[in-house]
């Protein structure tokens, strides 16, 4: 595991992330941070709140299965935080999402980060960026 974080950190440095993996002290079960991209992805952008749950998780070790810290986190990307914290408690969605998952193991997604290109090139882990450029020209020819 060590080995597999240091290679993240590195990738990731070069990149200008800092990865703080040793903050992480809970594997928080990230349905409802998954569910509350699902409502801001409703409601336009979404990825503001993408970047704030990975710093989040990432580099704060900050629980983003906490509904309070959630919804004050939708607060910090501009969404209404009340509005976030009555979704988050009304269980809104919830299938929905699990079904989303449901169909990602089903094309073989197992961790992340994976891509999958065209509906037929996949890529796991951190990878290069020229791995990832192989996938496309590959899917570009099939």
């Amino acid at each position: 595991v060590e080995e597999l974080f240091a290679r993240v950190r590195a990738a990731g440095r070069a990149y200008g992330i800092e990865y703080a993996f040793e903050k992480i002290r809970l594997r928080a079960n990230t349905l409802d941070a998954h569910r509350l991209l699902h409502w801001a992805q409703a409601r336009g952008d979404a990825d503001a709140l993408v970047e704030r749950l990975f710093v989040a998780q990432f580099q704060r070790g900050e629980h983003v299965g906490d509904r309070a810290l959630l919804a004050a986190i939708a607060g910090e990307c501009g969404y209404p935080a009340a509005e976030a914290a009555a979704y988050l408690a009304s269980g809104a969605d919830r299938e929905a999402v699990i079904e989303e998952e449901r169909e990602a193991r089903c094309l073989g997604v197992r961790s992340v980060p994976t891509f999958i290109v065209a509906g037929r090139e996949v890529v796991v882990g951190a990878e290069e960026p020229a791995v990832l450029a192989a996938a496309m020209e590959r899917a570009l020819q099939a």
